[in-house]
């Protein structure tokens, strides 16, 4: 019989096997993880659904064709909910509302120490602006810990900007509250009506304005687009509307005035809006379309001044300052009429590739 070997003559694998097989299992292994996850991303009820249908077939295979085979790219981008940024709670859409509320604090308490009678008493004056603005500052950081949405922060913004804006010119139909009716008041720059008015007319705009967030669901540039045209309709029929009473200062004129710029504002307002709700328009644009109005206007009393020279008077003028804020929007609108703003998904990659010693999987994104 032949002895069987010892353990010490058995043949021992060299090292270039040993290392050659590790490599081997490891690139098992890496594509066993390919082949899970490529399994993982097609769905638990469409991963096997070429191993359990027999009874489905494709036109190839019905045909008698040879099927066509199709290589599934390694990089996959997940769907994601389209989800409108202007409309989710951020930090900083915080950050604005914080700013805002901060300044239009100040200003409250500027205007409430108008009321309580002042004076010339500059410490307190600064005082009452502090108290404002931290007041305004402390509300809105506390009620907004989870963030808030970009538009929401906008439209309170312009909610207290077109509250002074109707205070201001309802005010302004009523010549009555513009009278001193004390000695008290003959010392002040703004009676204590038209003052309260102010105070009124912000807090309520603000409320006004997250109501109308609430309701509507705008976006940042619907909510700058209704600011638009409400400002520039505004602006313009206040100008025009000025030079048409010339030097009548009646109780009357200044009542048609103030009665037209309500109406010439809330049109404004309320075409912008319809207008920014029917159209994809980002903030940016409506800054372009505010510069486009400003150099417009510039233009057209340089294009009078060019035809009358020193003949042109102030009707001339306005005419062509208007007709010039009109050509300028126009050709600015059509400028950018490809700007819109960005898709609402962050894209996300997940990127497996095998390699020699295992698997490489990456993950990458754009944020904005």
């Amino acid at each position: 019989m032949t002895p069987l070997p010892s353990h010490r003559s058995r043949a021992r694998p060299s090292a270039r096997a040993w290392h050659g097989s590790r490599r081997r299992g490891r690139t098992l292994a890496g594509l066993c993880c390919v082949v899970a996850l490529l399994c993982l991303q097609a769905g638990p009820a469409h991963a096997f659904d070429g191993a359990t249908d027999g009874a489905a077939s494709s036109p190839n295979e019905s045909s008698g064709a040879s099927p066509k085979s199709t290589v599934e790219p390694l990089t996959k981008t997940p769907p994601l909910p389209d989800v409108d940024p202007d409309r989710v709670p951020s930090t900083g859409g915080r950050v604005s509302l914080v700013i805002s509320t901060s300044m239009i604090g100040a200003g409250l308490g500027a205007e409430i120490c108008s009321v309580s009678g002042c004076g010339d008493d500059e410490r307190r004056w600064m005082g009452s602006v502090l108290v404002g603005a931290a007041t305004g500052f402390a509300t809105s950081f506390g009620f907004s810990q989870g963030g808030v949405a970009p538009a929401t922060a906008a439209s309170v913004a312009a909610g207290a900007h077109w509250g002074t804006f109707y205070a201001y010119t309802i005010a302004g139909t009523t010549p009555a509250i513009w009278r001193h009716d004390d000695q008290d008041d003959d010392n002040r720059d703004l009676p204590r009506g038209v003052v309260g008015g102010f105070i009124a007319g912000q807090v309520g705009g603000m409320a006004a304005g997250y109501a109308l967030d609430r309701a509507f669901q705008p976006t940042v540039g619907s909510v700058a687009m209704a600011e638009l045209g409400g400002a520039w309709l505004f602006g313009l029929t206040a100008w025009g509307g000025r030079v048409a009473i010339g030097d009548d200062a009646s109780d009357g004129a200044l009542q048609r005035l103030h009665g037209g710029l309500i109406a010439a504002g809330t049109v404004g307002l309320l075409g912008g809006g319809l207008i920014g709700s029917h159209i994809d328009i980002p903030k940016s644009r409506v800054w372009l379309l505010h510069a486009g109005g400003a150099a417009g206007v510039g233009l057209g009393v340089a294009m009078a001044y060019v035809i009358k020279g020193d003949d042109l008077s102030l009707t001339g003028a306005t005419i062509g300052g208007i007709s010039g804020a009109a050509v300028g929007m126009g050709v600015t609108a059509a400028l950018t009429r490809n700007m819109h703003r960005r898709k609402r998904p962050i894209p996300v990659n997940l990127s497996i590739t095998p390699s020699q010693d295992g698997v490489f999987a990456s993950v990458s994104g754009h944020l904005r």
